[in-house]
């Protein structure tokens, strides 16, 4: 068989990502292992969860002219070891499998014996993207959408991002979060304005994790291979030099959500991006809430003298705040106004907006006290349009 010499450092990088989308489970121990195949004087590195798959190829040099090989390693084993060999600070290490068990080959890393399984029970994956849809899904736009994603399981095509016409939406029906994005078709790719592909939260969040969001590119190719009845879609993430993420859609279909984006809001809060978000920071405090599902209110009063924050714990424990603009803070436009909206679903909106600077002013959008709030901001160094909707509640 082929032995050979690799980069510790680059292979690192590589068994990193491999090892990060990998998933032990006893139903299923394989998923748990990284597929290794050596061809050409390249090693290639395939790991997946059924949902998510990475897939990996970096240069190597061969020490002895031998066949090519194919097999796989437990993806813990594999980082442990090439996690030690670089502390060691090893810049090269050799690669010798050996196949006298062909059920059980192994492989020499260095001085370290790892104990694999053949590459006939690793799952098998076809992907072909000559014929698909071209999304610009910059990370920014994809961490805009994020927090939106529904937790809730019964719901199942609310529990990812949506790649829509022209968009990246999410919601989990109290707030939507959407981004419009460029969409083009790559050879025989089509438009399918009916159907999106709904990108599931686990794979979204392996993709903008530290490891892979420094390599992301920012684009995505997405591919219908199912039929007219039964839309199945896949999604390629390109990596650069690194690889690539391949994610399986949610198989169902996303609501209509533009129903729900309010278009004639005409009463309008101005204010700059860190002023609301140290205001609506400070009303969590009183609050006392830690997560987006407890829901909790704060009174927004606007007049033409200014705009009243307010918001007030339980009676028990007698917190209350208050947060009053006059017109040199925060513009008001409309008549007088009171409504109640979620901290947390506010807060969301500003810690996810990123691409916006903190003193970029931002427009709270209203129709009146019971309809949806709507917060735009384009970005100019980008040209994408960010949009949020919230709900509004009784406080």
């Amino acid at each position: 068989m082929n032995h050979l010499r690799a980069n510790v450092d680059l292979l690192k990088s590589y068994v990193d990502l491999a090892a990060n989308v990998a998933e032990n489970k006893a139903t299923l121990p394989i998923i748990g292992y990284v597929l290794i195949e050596s061809k050409n004087n390249t090693l290639r590195l395939t790991s997946t969860d059924l949902e998510t798959t990475y897939m990996g190829a970096l240069n190597v040099s061969s020490i002895n002219q031998g066949n090519d090989w194919e097999l796989c390693l437990p993806s813990k084993n594999l980082k442990k070891i090439v996690d030690t060999l670089k502390k060691q600070k090893h810049e090269t290490v050799e690669i010798k499998p050996s196949f006298t068990d062909k059920n059980h080959p192994t492989v020499m890393i260095g001085k370290y014996k790892i104990i694999g399984l053949s590459r006939g029970d690793y799952p098998t994956f076809k992907f072909d993207f000559t014929n698909c849809v071209f999304y610009k899904a910059p990370l920014d736009a994809i961490n805009f959408c994020k927090p939106a994603i529904s937790l809730d399981e019964t719901r199942y095509y609310l529990t990812g991002i949506a790649l829509a016409e022209n968009s990246l939406v999410a919601t989990d029906g109290h707030r939507l979060h959407m981004v419009k994005t460029n969409k083009e078709n790559y050879g025989d790719g089509k438009n399918d304005k009916n159907n999106n592909a709904l990108l599931p939260k686990k794979s979204i969040d392996i993709l903008t994790s530290r490891l892979f969001s420094k390599h992301y590119q920012g684009e995505t190719l997405v591919v219908n291979w199912g039929t007219e009845t039964r839309k199945r879609y896949t999604a390629k993430f390109p990596l650069g030099e690194m690889g690539e993420l391949i994610i399986r859609c949610i198989e169902g279909e996303f609501p209509d959500f533009t129903q729900v984006i309010p278009q004639k809001n005409n009463q309008s809060i101005i204010a700059e991006k860190f002023e609301l978000q140290t205001i609506v920071n400070e009303a969590k405090v009183v609050l006392n809430g830690k997560k987006a599902v407890d829901y909790k209110g704060m009174k927004i009063t606007a007049t033409d003298d200014g705009v009243q924050f307010e918001a007030a714990s339980d009676p028990e424990k007698g917190l209350e705040y208050k947060n009053h603009y006059n017109e040199n803070n925060a513009i008001f436009k409309g008549k007088k106004l009171t409504i109640g909206l979620s901290v947390h679903l506010l807060a969301d909106t500003l810690d996810s907006l990123t691409v916006a600077q903190k003193d970029t002013p931002l427009a709270l959008t209203f129709a009146d006290a019971l309809s949806p709030c709507r917060m735009d901001y384009t970005d100019n160094v980008s040209s994408l349009e960010f949009t949020s909707v919230i709900m509004p509640m009784i406080v």
